[in-house]
């Protein structure tokens, strides 16, 4: 059985994890990025999903971008399945990640994907299609990874 305070404190670290959802910060007309918010509640304007910035300590973020940063498993996937439109649209939005030539800063040997096979943030992206339905994409995508 689980405690009631074990309930509490997973519910305030899932709304906590909402709080940099930023539904109107957009790139390759998709919509919806992690991006950093003040202590007044307003998100850090001009933020470009494809672009860490330095990606280095004093940036805001490190070792990656705000779109595959979006998609670490570690955040509530199926309240990001609900706030991306439904299953349909995340599935389309994550497998951007990984389309040829979307990110001019993205690793040459794996075509300029956003998805960035040598870096962690990005390292569960291909198995998250499962969370959509699409095992298929799954399959795919951490088979192209591999190879």
């Amino acid at each position: 059985m689980v405690s009631v305070t074990v309930l509490t404190r997973t519910n305030i670290l899932l709304g906590a994890g909402r709080n940099h959802y930023d539904s109107y910060s957009t790139a390759l007309n998709s919509s919806g990025f992690v991006v950093p918010r003040f202590a007044n509640s307003s998100f850090e304007a001009g933020q470009d999903p494809l672009s860490c910035g330095g990606c280095y300590w004093g940036d805001d973020y490190y070792e990656a971008t705000p779109w595959e940063y979006t998609f670490n498993p570690h955040h509530d996937i199926q309240e990001l399945i609900t706030l991306s439109g439904g299953a349909e649209k995340w599935i389309e939005k994550l497998d951007m990640l990984f389309q040829p030539n979307m990110n001019p800063n993205g690793n040459p040997a794996f075509n300029k994907t956003i998805f960035d096979p040598g870096n962690e943030p990005s390292f569960a992206s291909p198995y998250l299609f499962n969370f959509g339905g699409r095992q298929d994409l799954a399959v795919l995508r951490s088979r192209d990874v591999a190879r």
